[in-house]
């Protein structure tokens, strides 16, 4: 088995050399890194293209400032690996990481692997489940699970299965760039992954205090995308209930985090309008 671990690299001058420092202890050699450098103006660009000369299986791309998804998804294309891992550049993972993972990709087969993370806030780090342990809805229904969240919406704690993407056609957001991970794993848990699970804390989850961005708006474009892909695959009927619930959690969250910031506040609130008048009175 190979595995492909994709980091977009985003202003990450100081994080991305820990980041691939954790990658270059692995027990497990049968990997490539391929950082995606979206349109860094700081020193991240110069940092990669000297970790490219002392790390051999590290590929570094350089792109116009897109977001995450698009960076992810550039990596996507690149990966030739049996398996592909996402990491954020201010995060990282234990040194046996891929080796257990490899381990019960191995055995298993499966479309998805789940794992755990330690939350890391200053010095300390605290074991942070990442789904729900000896839920049989996890294994059984992973869509539901996730609407449920029984398994947490990150992008971190999951491996997945190139040829699952590639195999099913899954499409993933293109036009946001707020939640448009939740959207991306949305439209991959539709598709009914088979799941194994891994019971141990893998990933290195930095928790940072951020400011709420002014594109926080795409949020209604994620849970829109995310109904429409429910439409496309036959499942919206069966999950309306769970999707609806779904956009107003999402708002009320996002509402809530920019509370000081009343103008973003209104536009979100004529967005949810809409989308509420859509999909509750349709």
């Amino acid at each position: 088995m190979k595995i492909s671990i994709i980091i977009p690299a985003y202003q990450a001058e100081s994080t991305i050399i820990r980041c691939i420092s954790s990658l270059a202890q692995q027990t497990f050699q049968a990997y490539e890194i391929i950082v995606i450098d979206d349109g860094s103006t700081d020193s991240t660009p110069q940092l990669l293209e000297r970790l490219s000369q002392q790390v051999s299986n590290l590929i570094v791309i350089h792109q116009q400032n897109m977001g995450a998804i698009d960076a992810r998804l550039n990596g996507i294309q690149l990966a030739t690996g049996d398996y592909v891992l996402f990491i954020d550049s201010d995060d990282w993972i234990s040194s046996n990481a891929l080796e257990l993972l490899n381990q019960i990709a191995e055995v298993d087969q499966s479309d998805v692997i789940l794992f755990h993370a330690y939350l890391v806030s200053g010095q300390a780090g605290y074991p942070f489940n990442l789904y729900k342990p000896n839920c049989e809805l996890v294994i059984m229904n992973p869509l539901k699970a996730f609407f449920n969240r029984e398994i947490g919406g990150y992008i971190c704690g999951k491996m997945i299965k190139l040829s699952f993407i590639q195999d099913k056609g899954i499409q993933f957001p293109h036009d946001s760039s707020y939640g448009e991970d939740v959207a991306m794993f949305y439209s991959i848990f539709m598709h009914n992954p088979s799941i194994s699970c891994c019971n141990e804390y893998l990933y290195y989850y930095v928790k940072t205090t951020k400011v709420i961005p002014s594109y926080c708006l795409d949020i209604m474009k994620s849970i829109e995308f995310i109904g429409e892909q429910l439409k496309c695959q036959g499942l919206y009927k069966e999950y309306e209930d769970d999707y609806q619930l779904l956009g107003t959690r999402y708002f009320i969250e996002t509402y809530n985090q920019i509370q000081d910031n009343q103008e973003l506040q209104t536009e979100l609130f004529i967005l949810y309008k809409t989308w509420n008048k859509n999909h509750f009175l349709s």
